[in-house]
């Protein structure tokens, strides 16, 4: 009898323990692991993830649990590559009914940010969204019908996800010129950024959208640009790396070391806190200190 398929159980049962030490997810599980394989293409590992039994999902918005409203379609976040195989998470975010903030994606943890994709296309939202609500105001003060109510989720909403009567309702938004679908569609023609593959062509049409936002007269999308033109090197790395490296380990460094800062209270020195990051990153023994806290 073969043991082959033994062997790629036990192999995939290795690859959870491996994630779980390396990068445990709070609040979320590994589940199937597969290691997929086609001629003429490189090898690929895929990881289900489901949240914990009984666990609340977290609203993006305020950072509090909050009851859940519904699920979204699959979605895959590329994580750090092991062994020079490309991992990929598989997962079917959950959106939460928030009382002050509304429907919300949940909060997902750092290491499923690929590139931090998810806060670049929040803070896109987040301008569209003050786009829209500027311009209700103008429409009410120039005595308008506020053609723009009712119509938050159409520009906010992946197309994919609009529900019949937002859909009819983006349709007529679109015959209008309206400075909120500007914003919105700036922010659609922003997604072909992610489909290049050479670090050159990707940077010419950053560069490209940047002036197209830039002329749009719109302040809000103008500040994205801006923001995204300033972190321009951090973005062509990932494409040099040709997307195998996720920032989700760099994230985690983030956190810590602000935690750190906050820690530190009074060493306010760069030197001061370049040796809180070494002890509390490398735990290296600190000084026994002269007063002892019960």
């Amino acid at each position: 009898m073969s043991t082959q398929p033994f062997a790629r159980s036990h192999r995939k049962m290795q690859l959870k323990s491996i994630l779980n030490h390396v990068e445990p997810l709070k609040s979320f599980v590994y589940k199937q692991v597969r290691i997929i394989e086609v001629d003429g293409a490189p090898t690929v590992i895929e990881v289900d993830i489901e949240p914990r039994a009984n666990g609340r999902p977290i609203c993006s918005g305020c950072g509090k649990k909050r009851p859940q409203y519904d699920r979204q379609n699959v979605r895959r976040w590329q994580f750090v590559p092991l062994w020079g195989i490309s991992v990929f998470f598989v997962y079917s975010m959950r959106r939460v009914a928030c009382p002050a903030c509304g429907v919300k994606v949940e909060q997902v943890p750092k290491a499923m940010n690929v590139l931090d994709r998810f806060h670049i296309m929040k803070n896109m939202n987040t301008a569209i969204d003050e786009v829209r609500r500027t311009e209700v105001a103008e429409l009410k003060r120039d005595g308008f019908v506020p053609i723009l109510k009712h119509s938050r989720w159409c520009l906010l909403k992946r197309r994919e996800n609009l529900t019949e009567p937002q859909a009819a309702k983006l349709d007529e938004l679109l015959k209008y010129n309206l400075k909120s679908v500007k914003a919105m569609l700036l922010r659609d023609d922003f997604q072909q950024f992610w489909t290049y593959m050479r670090p050159g062509w990707a940077m010419k049409f950053l560069d490209s959208w940047c002036e197209r936002a830039k002329e749009s007269g719109l302040e809000q999308m103008q500040k994205v640009a801006k923001s995204l033109q300033h972190h321009r090197r951090l973005l062509a790395n990932w494409f040099h790396a040709k997307g195998e490296i996720s920032s989700g380990v760099v994230e985690g460094f983030n956190g810590k070391t602000k935690l750190t800062i906050r820690k530190a209270y009074g060493l306010r020195t760069p030197e001061g806190i370049k040796i809180a990051l070494f002890h509390t990153l490398g735990r290296l023994p600190e000084p026994e200190g002269t007063h002892r806290f019960c």
